[in-house]
């Protein structure tokens, strides 16, 4: 849906408005979350772009998605979150916007929906996290958890 909205929306405002890309995949995520049930956000076009990598975030300041196991890529997060001073509670409720969306094997080396409900905005996330069996996925991708029910 978003890319179908960026379409719609780049077709005319490019060459209208003059608006780049990256505005039109903004405004994409905002309609789309609204249109799924989600909060209505405040949105307008436009930021600055940083001139060279120094006004960039240095590599190591976001999680990676794999640190070669479980352990390790749990430590990761939670020591990335600490350095930005972010209270646990905090951090649980970011993981929630993977409350929308899917992982895929040629970005982030995983597989599959965050949810069974992966194009509506809500707590299903968190239910699922909590009320779900969780187990290893079986497969040669990294560690990777399934649910059961």
């Amino acid at each position: 849906m978003v890319i179908f909205i960026l379409r719609s929306f780049s077709a005319w405002s490019l060459t209208t408005f003059d608006v780049c890309d990256f505005a039109a995949l903004q405004l994409a995520g905002v309609v789309a979350i609204e249109y799924m049930g989600g909060p209505k956000v405040s949105w307008r076009p436009g930021r600055r772009d940083a001139r060279d990598e120094t006004e960039c975030t240095p590599d190591g300041r976001l999680p990676d998605a794999d640190k070669g196991g479980v352990g390790k890529t749990v430590r990761h997060i939670r020591d990335i979150f600490l350095q930005a001073r972010v209270q646990r509670s905090r951090n649980r409720g970011l993981d929630g916007g993977s409350c929308v969306g899917r992982c895929y094997t040629d970005r982030s080396g995983y597989s599959g929906p965050w949810t069974r409900s992966e194009t509506s905005f809500s707590n299903t996330f968190y239910t699922e996290l909590l009320n779900n069996t969780w187990t290893l996925k079986v497969w040669e991708g990294p560690d990777q958890f399934e649910g059961k029910s």
